[in-house]
């Protein structure tokens, strides 16, 4: 799994600002581990009048002047849930929107369609379930 920066800026006109770390090519920094991310997070938010850490390898803060901004170490999942994949031990899954479960995303094993199904996920947003078939896909 690789993690990214999520940077929100608030000023005193309480709008948040909310962006991701990039590098020099606009693209998003990307890291292997949350050890590699917490080294930016602290470099970003060192400078200001006062910061710290909210929590380790996850967040941390920086106060200068009326801004101040929080830098958390956030999962960089996929943009669309894949509608079948294959886990690391060969088994096949599937995900879909479950009409008959209040709406929920469901992440299942394709093998068996049974309603009893312990192999059965439900989730309530796509960025929860992203992360479970990215979990999934990495596990052995």
């Amino acid at each position: 799994m690789q993690y990214k920066l999520k940077i929100t800026q608030v000023s005193d006109n309480c709008v948040p600002v909310i962006y991701y770390h990039t590098k020099e090519d606009k693209q998003v920094c990307l890291y292997p581990h949350p050890n590699h991310a917490s080294i930016d997070a602290i470099e970003i938010t060192r400078y200001g009048d006062a910061y710290g850490c909210i929590k380790p390898q996850q967040s941390y803060f920086s106060t200068q002047g009326d801004t101040t901004i929080v830098v958390e170490i956030v999962p960089h999942l996929e943009n669309v849930l894949p509608k079948d994949f294959v886990d690391k031990r060969g088994r096949k899954w599937e995900t879909f929107i479950d009409l008959c479960y209040y709406d929920m995303v469901c992440v299942r094993w394709a093998d068996d369609k049974s309603f009893n199904n312990p192999l059965s996920f439900h989730f309530d947003t796509t960025e929860q379930a992203a992360l479970f078939v990215q979990l999934l896909k990495e596990a052995c």
